[in-house]
């Protein structure tokens, strides 16, 4: 559990606050275990020291996050009935119908949704509990930015609103997740009200002292709206960088996004899998079998998880190395770096003008195991943020996108000298191709990572780590929204995360 969430230690058994602890940390498998285990002896059986109505909603959350949904709506409907909602008071039930309201959003009963947010937000400010004060504007802030997405008419009024439900969970949440959700929140608020510059300084902040990019670009248009590197500064108010002995500043001159590339770990699986898809004909029926390990090419493949027969889109969802491994073996090294090159991984891109740092995919004279590895995303692979986010692109446009920009104008004085125009990357993928992936990729978020995090955005995405010797793994999340009206593309890379 997080140590900064206090408020369900208090009033959820350890059993539940476990399951969602391993929900946090996408330990999915694991916490379909500890979940199963909780619900066997009646998925509605509270103790009688607990709050029913906040344990059977939490229980509820819990179920829609592992797409148990008819045990969801069961728990919700309990929980509501549970709930003294003529008469609310303290924390608790404020957390509670904060909870709820936001799972009715997130399955689609947006009627009293909103309504019930905004009245937890009541409840808990009348409590003075700060905690759930926090928790309960998160709440509502990230609905008001999911309605603001995919209801352009209320866009102004619904972002607004939400820059102040974050900008004061921020202001209320102790260090750690809460206050970093808020600062999340807060960044997608500032962006949708066209504050970029604040947007931008509160995603630094979001990374909390912790090196590594954000980057986020609009790839219809080209638009990069988010490039975020960090350690870094203010050149308006310059830091004593050379003597300071913190360490905080250490590579604060290099540009992550553009000037860093990173081994890409399990997000390098998606470029495999295009592979795949164009040349083994089959992968969409196979069946694979994994152990936990396989020997390939003389070289022991390790998994994180066992999960014994698994099919080719399943094999992507829960990043099944042995999938993977197999896969990138049957295709070769010639046709893993061909498609790595085409798709822009390796070598050095322009982006107005700016070349970036060149990835790496050589896998020239390379035995099957070290072409396992490199398909699962280790071996010697190295991407940029800046060529990682453009191929995300690639796949939301269908096998196509605008090439990212930096600079959308110049003006001197009143004069217009630059105006920014449309490139494609050119055709990179087939667009059946790039369909199935899309596909695919929207499987992962609803199926491990949990769409009602994203509310009503149409997400894609993948995750992954990137083993580092004697350290913390680096943490990666790429993807896109597959939505018209917001067509974004994104890059997150977080060193030791």
């Amino acid at each position: 559990m997080q140590q900064d969430d206090p408020l369900l230690a208090g009033y959820v058994p350890a059993q539940d606050r476990l399951v969602r602890s391993l929900l946090d940390s996408g330990r999915f498998a694991e916490a379909g275990v500890a979940f199963d285990e909780l619900v066997a002896a009646g998925p509605s059986l509270v103790g009688e020291q607990w709050n029913r109505a906040t344990v059977l909603v939490h229980r509820a959350s819990l179920a829609w996050r592992l797409a148990h949904i008819p045990l969801a709506l069961e728990l919700a409907a309990e929980g509501w009935t549970e709930l003294d909602v003529d008469r609310p008071q303290g924390g608790c039930a404020a957390h509670t119908i904060s909870m709820l309201g936001y799972l009715l959003e997130t399955i689609g009963h947006r009627g009293p949704s909103l309504e019930l947010m905004s009245l937890s937000v009541q409840v808990a400010r009348e409590s003075g509990e700060c905690s759930a004060l926090a928790h309960c504007l998160n709440r509502e802030g990230n609905a008001r930015v999911f309605r603001a997405v995919t209801h352009p008419e209320d866009s102004a009024e619904q972002f607004a609103r939400a820059c102040e439900l974050h900008g004061e969970a921020h202001s209320l949440a102790k260090p750690g997740q809460v206050k970093r959700s808020a600062l999340a929140g807060y960044a997608r608020a500032l962006a949708g009200v066209g504050e970029m510059d604040r947007a931008e300084r509160a995603a630094l902040e979001a990374l909390a002292g912790r090196r590594g990019t954000i980057g986020i670009y609009n790839y219809k248009t080209g638009e990069i709206l988010c490039a975020v590197t960090a350690p870094s500064y203010d050149p308006d108010n310059m830091p004593d960088v050379e003597s300071d002995t913190t360490g905080a500043y250490t590579g604060v001159y290099l540009n992550r996004f553009f000037d860093v590339t990173y081994t890409p770990g399990s997000i390098f699986k998606v470029l495999t899998a295009a592979a795949a898809i164009e040349n083994i004909p089959d992968i969409g029926t196979r069946s694979f079998q994994c152990g936990g390990t396989n020997i390939l090419g003389g070289q022991k493949i390790v998994c994180e998880g066992v999960h014994g027969t698994i099919n080719f889109q399943n094999g992507l969802a829960y990043s099944c190395n042995n999938v993977f491994g197999e896969i990138a073996a049957e295709l070769g090294g010639k046709t893993l770096q061909k498609y790595a090159e085409k798709a822009g991984l390796t070598g050095s891109l322009s982006c107005d003008g700016y070349h970036t740092a060149a990835g790496r995919v050589d896998l020239r004279g390379a035995g099957d195991g070290d072409v396992a590895w490199a398909g699962i995303g280790q071996y010697t692979d190295q991407v940029s943020a800046y060529a990682f986010m453009r191929f995300m692109g690639v796949i939301a446009g269908g096998g196509e996108a605008a090439e990212p920009y930096l600079m959308a104008s110049i003006q001197k004085g009143e004069k217009t000298t630059y105006t920014a125009s449309r490139t494609s990357t050119g055709r990179v993928l087939e667009a059946d191709t790039a369909k199935t992936l899309a596909s695919m990729m929207r499987y992962d978020v609803e199926q491990v990572y949990g769409a009602w995090q994203f509310g009503s955005l149409n997400v894609c995405a993948k995750s992954g780590t990137a083993e580092l010797e004697g350290q913390t793994a680096n943490a990666m999340f790429a993807g896109f929204v597959q939505d018209d009206a917001c067509p974004l593309a994104f890059v997150v890379f977080v060193e030791n995360g």
